[in-house]
């Protein structure tokens, strides 16, 4: 919990140039829709999907969604 809670990158998000989707929840209260734009604000080649439903775990509570956005992702990286 502390190295979560301590570690910060910020700053070195810059570095990453590989294509990068975030998802997020909505309703995520861990890691809300606004920390998510600042990572996608770091990171020159992400793109962000805040799905309308689901919190922080949006791959069990929709799935459905989740691997819709996940499989259009990799499939546009063809």
């Amino acid at each position: 919990m502390k190295a979560d809670v301590t570690h910060d990158v910020r700053g070195q998000l810059n570095r990453i140039t590989a294509p990068t989707l975030i998802l997020v929840g909505k309703e995520d209260e861990l890691t809300p829709p606004r920390k998510a734009k600042e990572l996608e604000a770091e990171m020159a080649n992400a793109r962000l999907l805040v799905l309308e439903w689901g919190g922080h775990g949006l791959y069990w509570e929709v799935a459905h969604l989740f691997n819709i956005a996940v499989l259009d992702f990799l499939n546009e990286q063809k």
